[in-house]
């Protein structure tokens, strides 16, 4: 479901009592305010679960790490949950067709690797800067940006 950017005006005291709520639920303002509009008008959110996830996080936070570290010894099994991952991210199709593609060559490449898995100079190749098949690092880190400013909400 695609979401919209509000920008709302709110007396400063209302403000400083969102933001302790915040602050106190360990969640950000976004959160409490999306809750509180579903809750006014009896609406069940649909968050995006993939996306809000840890799982989605730590396949994040391994594809920047492997930017020009082609070797992994990562456990097979580590890297089937990687694959797992990718193919959720592919089912949900909510990212821009540009990541989409993106996300397909990934998983095409942990594919190939897993099944060459403990051979000799096994190594990704998604990763490996300027190739042909090197993961679009740029288009996913300004798609991130992206999101965060628009899921924030102004006072």
């Amino acid at each position: 479901m695609k979401s919209v950017l509000l920008n709302v005006r709110v007396p400063e005291n209302l403000s400083d009592r969102l933001n302790e709520e915040s602050m106190d639920l360990g969640v950000n303002l976004s959160e409490i305010l999306r809750t509180i509009i579903a809750n006014h008008f009896d609406v069940e959110l649909q968050e995006d679960e993939i996306y809000n996830s840890n799982k989605f996080i730590y396949l994040l936070s391994w594809i920047l790490a492997k930017k020009g570290q082609p070797q992994d010894h990562s456990e097979k099994e580590t890297l089937v949950d990687l694959k797992n991952i990718v193919l959720e991210v592919l089912k949900d199709n909510q990212l821009p067709e540009h990541l989409i593609e993106e996300f397909e060559k990934l998983l095409f490449d942990l594919q190939r690797f897993i099944a060459a898995f403990g051979t000799e100079n096994n190594q990704f190749r998604f990763c490996v800067l300027y190739q042909e098949d090197t993961f679009d690092y740029t288009g996913l880190i300004d798609y991130i940006a992206y999101k965060a400013f628009e899921n924030r909400i102004q006072l």
